[in-house]
């Protein structure tokens, strides 16, 4: 039976990861059309951008790293607090950019 139960650990598991694989790759999708809209439009790009960044930096990267260190590494990162949960900047992420515009 702890076979089984495994089983659905791990098939619930893998359902959660792809779910929030899917969610990852809509939001990267809506950041996208956002910035290209806004270049193509002529406006400065800052603020955009720099909300794809934080996407980018708090979310998508810690991600990749969970899926990439052993299990005690990443409850380590996660009980120091590394693993944001936020889509929100915290903080001035272009402060080596130059340009407001693409």
């Amino acid at each position: 039976m702890a076979t089984a139960d495994k089983t659905v650990r791990t098939a619930r598991a893998r359902e959660g990861l792809a779910t929030r694989h899917a969610e990852m790759r809509e939001v990267l999708d809506h950041w996208a059309g956002v910035l290209g809209a806004t270049a193509d439009g002529g406006i400065p790009v800052r603020p955009v951008r720099s909300l794809l960044r934080a996407f980018l930096v708090d979310e998508v990267l810690p991600h990749a790293r969970a899926e990439t260190e052993p299990p005690a590494a990443v409850s380590r990162n996660r009980a120091r607090g590394r693993a944001a949960s936020s889509l929100m900047p915290s903080g001035d992420l272009l402060a080596s950019s130059s340009s407001d515009r693409i």
